[in-house]
């Protein structure tokens, strides 16, 4: 825990934030968040963020995680633990109105919701997986109404789960002591299937459909991810260029963000103390890599853009602390944006060209909803969701 403690704290505040959206089951520095997530789940930056649920605001010692489909349709799961920070309540609400409005569909109390997610992949389609044990609920309505799914005996304590349309899904489980697990389903969860050649060394995937999909890793030697064409029953491992600090470190952890139809961006840091400094790569051809490089900022740094959020597979935005930057050639350059951004800004989803979801997480909006309709030159405080 000493060591997870340094590791994360030698990284810039916006690569700490970069890490917090990371799902990487297998890493070794991942207890010491402020999720209160257990040591085998560390967060993932998000690939997909109309989906891919954003960084918890946290707020009174809860949290807030969205997931919105258009600029009026949106899902909320607002969690409050308890006094011990283990068993709490957490309720999943709706709005269809941007945010001027929520309804609650669903609540419940559960042990260690620090892991709980929401997801929706259509306007009909969502899940929640919440607790140890864990517990997976389905809704084919909207929110209406809620299912309790099975859930494999192996992927009871510890998970990552994604779903990419309603049939099909996996859930992943960290090492522990024996190996990690993979399962996948094709019927919206009602059933899973073990996946049983995983490397040893994976981490939580990525999928882009129900076929293709990629995966970190935190292990020796040379930084490397993986791919996999069959939905996770085989996988291929694919190197990644090395630089002297990963190659000087024991242990080197990456994850893996997918671009928007093809591509992929990854990161990687070493598990050392007092080595802050991550690396980004991406690959259009998913072969070949190059470093991934930011714009410059006022002080003359190259800025940290692995927290990229996509637009399209072109256009990326990216806030870094006061500046917001965008690129129209798939990061190759980037211009900033004359913008008057919020405290602390994370932008979930990026809608089209103008429209914007964003979170808050100091300042007199803490925990806020934003949202732009101008490109993000200016954000709307909106109206955030109360469990009670």
């Amino acid at each position: 825990m000493e060591k997870t403690s340094s590791v994360l704290a030698a990284l810039s505040p916006r690569a700490r934030r970069a890490v917090a959206l990371i799902a990487l089951a297998t890493v070794a520095i991942a207890g010491a968040s402020t999720y209160y997530l257990r040591p085998w789940v560390v967060l993932r930056a998000a690939s997909n963020p109309a989906s891919i649920p954003s960084p918890p605001a946290r707020e009174q010692g809860g949290w807030v995680q969205y997931t919105f489909l258009n600029a009026a349709l949106g899902w909320a799961m607002v969690v409050s633990p308890g006094p011990d920070r283990d068993v709490g309540a957490y309720a999943v609400l709706k709005t269809v109105d941007g945010a001027k409005h929520w309804e609650k569909r669903f609540e419940g109390r559960k042990s260690l919701l620090s892991g709980a997610n929401l997801q929706f992949v259509d306007r009909s389609t969502g899940f929640v997986a919440v607790g140890d044990p864990l517990e997976l609920h389905r809704t084919r309505d909207g929110g209406e109404h809620w299912t309790a799914m099975a859930v494999p005996e192996q992927a009871l304590s510890g998970f990552g789960f994604r779903f990419v349309d309603p049939l099909n899904g996996w859930l992943f489980a960290g090492p522990g002591n024996q190996g990690p697990h993979l399962f996948a389903s094709h019927d919206g969860g009602v059933t899973w299937a073990e996946l049983n050649s995983l490397p040893a060394d994976i981490g939580w995937p990525e999928f882009r459909s129900s076929l293709e999909g990629w995966a970190g890793s935190s292990g020796s030697g040379l930084p490397h991810v993986y791919k996999t064409i069959d939905g996770g029953t085989t996988w291929e491992r694919r190197d990644l260029p090395d630089a002297p600090e990963l190659a000087q470190a024991d242990q080197v952890s990456t994850w893996v963000t997918l671009i928007p139809h093809v591509g992929v961006i990854v990161g990687a840091f070493p598990q050392a103390p007092g080595s802050g400094r991550q690396y980004g790569y991406k690959s259009l051809d998913e072969r070949t890599w190059t470093p991934l490089v930011g714009p410059t900022g006022s002080d003359g740094r190259t800025e940290d853009v692995l927290g990229s959020v996509f637009q399209d597979a072109t256009h990326w935005w990216v806030v870094e602390g006061p500046d917001l930057y965008k690129t129209a050639d798939r990061g190759d350059t980037w211009f900033h944006i004359d913008a008057h951004l919020p405290e602390n800004l994370y932008v979930i989803q990026v809608l089209d060209s103008r429209h914007a979801w964003g979170q808050t997480f100091s300042g007199p909006s803490s925990g806020g909803l934003v949202f732009t309709a101008d490109g993000g030159l200016h954000w709307t405080i909106a109206t955030p969701p109360s469990r009670q």
